[in-house]
């Protein structure tokens, strides 16, 4: 059992992420039901264990919004502070009779993850359930825990940016009762730690202040106290945008001013800020005479972002896109072509002679294998189209803007000659064909599921030709 005080001050770390109670939230969601689709679970959830009760912050798979502390695995987990695996709970006398798993939703297996913070306590738990017995791997129980790391992340973003949203409000009020007085606002939010701003619209002058020109390394630096200073610093892909974003909000177009834009730092790397302001003043006429805002640093959230959309977008083992982020790129490439009226070829390929390799010579020379092909493909193909790991040892390749069928052939050849090539694999090399089926938007299809399936066809008819071959959809040939 846990430390009376010890569950005071773990209790106490609950409450300061302010999140019992709270509305679902998309990212947690998203990671939920990536954890799911990942191990084919029914069921996946992060938890928040309070003081009577466990919290389900996110869930897939259950009714329950909570539960009590004694009924559920994760009390144990939490307890523990280290992960826990049960593959047939019928088979475990601590949990055999437990309600959850005698009744609904009668969980047989069960593997979680605590939520541990930077103060070494135990928040709450991620799991997966499943409804039948199930055996863990070690490689999927390391997956297991990079993403309840990636939640406990979400957790501690999410607390950040409840404390700021909190101090934002404060100062709001202070802001309008200390608005004549320039110095009062610069001290007050410069003591935040964001990095302060102060845009007199008449006169043009733009104050830097001393925590802005510490995030990005200008402290000594000479900067012309100006608006196109700060333009200019921004990265240009950001620039039109944030032009167009101060001046909707300075010509009431919108409500309030909030963007986020690259920056460049004095040592030339970028930082990702958010930049937040308000007019304070007003002209006899009431248009804008001064805006004072902050910029915060939130190049930490930006990189989780980018890495959870990594996780769910990209083959772990080739780095080529996933079936998922391919499938999303094809239904788009059906948008726009259907619009601007251009075909579109769909290669669907799959290796031939690869089960040998991997029954002959292992998996971890198998994995090789498929990493050396991808590599091979990928450097030919046009960096408008996108190739992707389909499933398996199958690859697929969204081919946009094709000018005519000599073309496509010609590429479709040019894979079949570069992965016959012999691969060298630890002292021998191994070789293996592809074969290649081909569909071709809108003449074989014009949805997502036709193109595919056709393009599959035509797969399969390269391979009774004998493999290492492509073959071009023909309805009067099914």
């Amino acid at each position: 059992m846990l430390n009376h005080n010890k569950e005071l001050e773990r209790l106490a770390a609950v409450e300061s992420y302010h999140i019992l109670d709270t509305a679902p939230e998309a990212d947690f969601d998203q990671l939920v039901a990536l954890a799911s689709t990942f191990f084919s679970t029914p069921i996946a959830s992060v938890t928040v264990m309070a003081e009577d009760r466990l919290w389900f912050k996110s869930a897939k798979g259950l009714d329950l919004c909570e539960a009590p502390r004694e009924d559920v695995f994760c009390q144990l987990t939490v307890e523990q502070k280290t992960r826990l695996v049960i593959e047939d709970t019928l088979q475990d006398a601590l949990f055999k009779n437990n309600p959850l798993v005698i009744q609904a939703p009668y969980i047989r297996a069960y593997a979680g993850i605590p939520l541990i913070n930077d103060q070494g306590y135990a928040i709450g738990t991620f799991c997966v359930m499943d409804h039948v017995p199930r055996h863990f791997s070690e490689a999927e129980l390391t997956l297991l825990t990079i993403l309840a790391n990636q939640a406990m992340k979400l957790m501690e973003l999410r607390r950040e940016i409840v404390q700021r949203t909190e101090l934002s409000k404060q100062l709001q009020v202070f802001y309008e009762q200390q608005a004549k007085s320039q110095e009062l606002w610069k001290q007050a939010m410069d003591a935040v730690g964001d990095g302060v701003w102060d845009y007199d619209l008449i006169t043009g002058h733009y104050f830097f202040g001393p925590n802005w020109r510490k995030m990005l390394g200008y402290q000594s630096e000479p900067l012309l106290p100006q608006l196109e200073t700060l333009r200019a610093l921004i990265h240009e892909e950001d620039q039109e945008r944030f032009t167009n974003s101060l001046n909707a909000y300075l010509y009431g177009q919108q409500p309030g001013y909030k963007i986020e834009y690259r920056i460049r730092c004095k040592n030339g790397d970028y930082k990702w800020v958010l930049s937040r302001g308000m007019v304070v003043e007003r002209t006899a006429e009431d248009t804008p005479k001064r805006m004072i805002g902050t910029h915060t640093d939130i190049s930490q959230s930006k990189l989780l972002e980018q890495s959870i959309w990594q996780q769910a977008h990209t083959d772990n083992l080739t780095g080529l896109p996933n079936r998922r982020l391919f499938l999303d790129r094809l239904q788009q490439a059906i948008y726009s072509s259907q619009r601007e009226q251009k075909k579109f070829a769909l290669f669907f390929m799959d290796l031939d002679g690869f089960k040998a390799v991997n029954d002959l010579h292992g998996h971890l020379a198998g994995d090789q294998l498929l990493i050396e092909i991808a590599s091979r493909i990928q450097k030919m193909s046009r960096q408008a189209d996108t190739f992707a790991r389909f499933a398996g040892d199958e690859f697929a390749i969204l081919a946009i803007n094709i000018s005519n069928s000599e073309d496509m052939l010609l590429h479709a050849n040019k894979i079949l000659q570069v992965v016959k090539e012999p691969i060298p694999l630890n002292g021998y090399a191994a070789s293996v064909s592809i074969s290649i089926g081909i569909a071709i938007f809108p003449d074989h299809g014009c949805t997502v599921d036709t193109l595919i399936r056709h393009a599959d066809q035509a797969m399969y008819e390269a391979k009774e030709s004998g493999k290492n071959t492509c073959v071009v959809y023909h309805p009067h040939r099914q």
